[in-house]
């Protein structure tokens, strides 16, 4: 099946003894590499090196200095005839040697996807590199991302040839080497803030490339077939047209953005965001609902966070750290909402994109299923895997340590959750976004739920004070759509209750 895992590299080797020669004679050697998908930023490098480099590799005391400049000495004295260079290694006969074609897509950015240990060394340590980098975060033009760039490296073959391992090594690098230099150029056309024109340039040809050879193929097959085909050409040409610029608008804006995220100076706010657009979305229905939360976002943090900045800042530094909070409020309160603005431009673009291309994502059809504590596996039921995946998603996983029991629906927007700790009201946004109004646990009922006037669940709890300005609470009343899913409720929240632990 075109679903079922292939190994990342396939060899298969083949040889030949021959009693009258010490030469390895290799009858077949192939070698095939799948076609990958390479992700890299700043932060994954740093945290590579910090895991081969030691600690104190760049202290060197007295003692060592001394004694690394003798062992210098001595080399120096050493005859050149006792030094040898040779290739040593024994040689083989290749009958056939074969190295598939490489197929890469490279994404890489200069922005550290998360937190840097030795960031105040890094910044010594590379300080032109740095510098040039923030410069370009800080005015809006990040030029050091690329996102998606194909590199098509050809193919190495020997046929019938004598090598050395060491012989055949370096032709195997030189040859790979010549090929990543003559596509250098995609690495210039792939930049994000030129919007990727290697992308739009190769979406644009697989769409002339599909307009014709779709009703070639239904034409061999009948006339039928060369009207579907002449169909799906058409969709193939105009969606790769209309998918591409849409995509180059959403890297440039992506860009723009990004830049715009770097002047805030907040770390945890430039990952949130990093998270939120990773994620691609599905059609322009959800390209615009993502767009709508970010733009609603981005002006909320932006006013909220020039009174919490300098609380945190104050918290963490003192009164130092009060005025670097004021600082980091004041801008963020500009550049916040403008980042707001241009992420649900690069948002919408994206669904644009989505919508236009001709392949369709594999999407499940239901809801997982629900396993029970027990582990045994029940017949399906709908209800209960909408219900888990509903608590999962509350408030972005916050909820997501509690055990599903049940769940209800309230009205078009609210449900009520019942957990094996308790009961939640999960009220659902504009955008689909789920958000937990208000909790109770099972250990803060004082009595046992009760229906009131038929179809109204009433929870008496502990008395909560919820702040200064509001009233003391004794509990809730649910008011439900039909008294039949009151007793439902009623019935699931005493079962609930009786399944905790003694």
């Amino acid at each position: 099946m075109d679903s079922e895992h292939k190994p990342f590299t396939d060899v298969s080797i083949i040889t030949r003894a021959a009693g009258h020669s010490d030469i390895l004679r290799i009858k077949y050697f192939k070698v095939l590499i799948q076609e990958m998908d390479l992700r890299l930023d700043l932060g994954f490098l740093y945290a590579i090196l910090e895991l081969f480099t030691a600690e104190n590799a760049g202290t060197v005391t007295s003692e060592q200095e001394v004694e690394l400049f003798e062992k210098d000495i001595e080399y120096l004295k050493t005859g050149l005839n006792n030094v040898s260079a040779t290739d040593t290694s024994p040689i083989s006969l290749y009958e056939y040697f074969h190295i598939s074609p490489i197929k890469l897509h490279l994404s890489f950015s200069l922005s550290s996807g998360g937190e840097d240990g030795n960031k105040t060394k890094r910044e010594t340590e590379v300080i032109p590199v740095q510098s040039l980098n923030l410069l370009l975060k800080s005015i809006g033009a990040t030029l050091t991302d690329v996102q998606d760039v194909l590199f098509k490296l050809a193919f190495f073959e020997l046929t019938f040839q004598f090598r050395t391992t060491q012989q055949l090594q370096w032709e195997v690098i030189r040859h790979y080497s010549k090929q990543a230099i003559k596509q250098m150029y995609v690495l210039v056309l792939g930049l994000d803030v030129l919007g990727n024109p290697f992308g739009l340039i190769r979406g644009l040809s697989e769409g002339v490339e599909a307009f014709f050879y779709e009703p070639y193929q239904g034409a061999i097959q009948g006339p039928e077939e060369f009207m579907e085909g002449m169909a799906l050409g058409v969709k193939a040409l105009v969606g790769g047209a209309v998918g591409g610029l849409a995509g180059a608008a959403s890297r440039i804006t992506g860009a723009m953005a990004k830049g715009v995220a770097a002047m805030t100076m907040d770390e945890e706010y430039q990952q949130k965001r990093r998270e939120a657009m990773n994620k691609q979305p599905s059609g322009l229905k959800e390209g615009l609902t993502r767009g709508g939360k970010g733009l609603v976002s981005g002006f909320v943090s932006g006013i909220t966070g020039i009174v919490t900045k300098p609380i945190k800042g104050a918290q963490k530094e003192g009164a130092t750290g009060f005025f670097k909070g004021v600082g980091k409020g004041l801008v963020g309160a500009v550049t916040r909402p403008t980042g707001g603005i241009i992420d649900m431009a690069s948002s919408t673009f994206q669904g644009i994109k989505r919508a236009a291309e001709t392949s369709q994502d594999v999407e499940s059809l239901r809801p997982p299923r629900f396993i029970h504590e027990d582990g045994v596996i029940r017949p399906y039921k709908e209800r209960e895997g909408i219900g888990s995946q509903m608590l999962q998603k509350i408030e972005n996983g916050r909820f997501a340590k509690y055990r599903y029991f049940a769940h209800a629906k309230v009205n078009e927007s609210d449900f009520l959750m019942i957990t094996k700790r308790g009961i939640f009201f999960v009220t659902k946004g504009t955008f689909g976004q789920l958000t937990c109004e208000w909790q109770y646990l099972f250990d803060e009922f004082t009595k046992d739920p009760m229906i009131v006037e038929k179809r109204r669940l009433r929870i008496e709890a502990k008395e909560r004070v919820k702040s200064v300005f509001h009233a003391k609470e004794f509990g809730k009343i649910i008011n439900f759509q039909t008294p039949e899913i009151a007793k439902w409720v009623l019935a699931k929240l005493q079962d609930a209750r009786e399944s905790l632990p003694k």
